[in-house]
C-alpha cells in the first residue's frame, strides 16, 4: 500500500490489515473504514 500520508505505525498496520483481510475483526461493513477515520479525527 502506497504510504501517501504520514500516519502512526499502529494506524498504518490497522489500515493494511483492513485492506488485506476485510472482515478480519468480524465486521466487514463498508462503513468500517469511514468510522475508523471519524474516530481518528475525533479529539
Amino acid at each position: 500500500m502506497p504510504k501517501r500520508y504520514a500516519v502512526p505505525v499502529g494506524s498504518q498496520r490497522i489500515i493494511e490489515q483492513m485492506f488485506a483481510a476485510p472482515g478480519v475483526s468480524g465486521d466487514d461493513s463498508p462503513l468500517t473504514l469511514i468510522d475508523w477515520c471519524r474516530n481518528l479525527l475525533t479529539p
